[in-house]
């Protein structure tokens, strides 16, 4: 058998064109690796925005919390264990930044209250400090006027009636 080869063949069996090739790829593949951590880089930036903003709504929340304390705290000292309960009704009734408070005579203790409060901040971020205290207005007790009992972050609940396709129904 009587083989020729044509210039066509020799052309194609012809190594020449494969480092193009090889660099072309490894191009495309540098090119599409730098576009995904651009793509990476930029979703972390937005998520580190959201969480620093959440953590400035809480330490304002917790600062207003602070204040809340220590105005309570200031009033109390100046309090007649007699009238307490009327007079730090009115008084939590006039502060600007407290929401869903309910005060509670304990019944154990003469002049003592359990207050449980919700300290919003004033950004309308959303946030608050929901606080749960005990006041003594009895001078004749020794120790603190106020004692926190629970300190905690508060967010509104989510509605997720309202979104579309937030969970997937199955």
């Amino acid at each position: 058998m009587n083989r020729r080869i044509t210039k066509s063949a020799v052309r194609f069996r012809s190594k020449r064109g494969m480092a193009s090739a090889l660099i072309i790829m490894l191009l495309v593949l540098l090119i599409f690796f730098g576009v995904l951590s651009l793509v990476t880089a930029a979703a972390d930036l937005r998520l580190s925005k959201k969480r620093a903003e959440w953590n400035q709504a809480y330490y304002l929340a917790d600062a207003q919390a602070v204040g809340f304390l220590a105005a309570l705290d200031g009033y109390c000292a100046g309090l007649n264990a007699d009238r307490a309960e009327a007079l730090l009704t009115e008084w939590l009734a006039g502060q600007h930044n407290i929401t869903d408070w309910s005060l509670e005579s304990i019944a154990e203790e003469r002049g003592a209250f359990s207050l449980a409060a919700l300290v919003l901040s004033q950004t309308g971020q959303g946030q608050g400090i929901a606080v749960r205290l005990t006041i003594r207005t009895d001078r004749s007790t020794t120790g603190r006027l106020i004692t926190i009992e629970e300190w905690r972050q508060w967010q509104p609940p989510f509605d997720y009636d309202d979104s579309n396709g937030g969970l997937w129904e199955g």
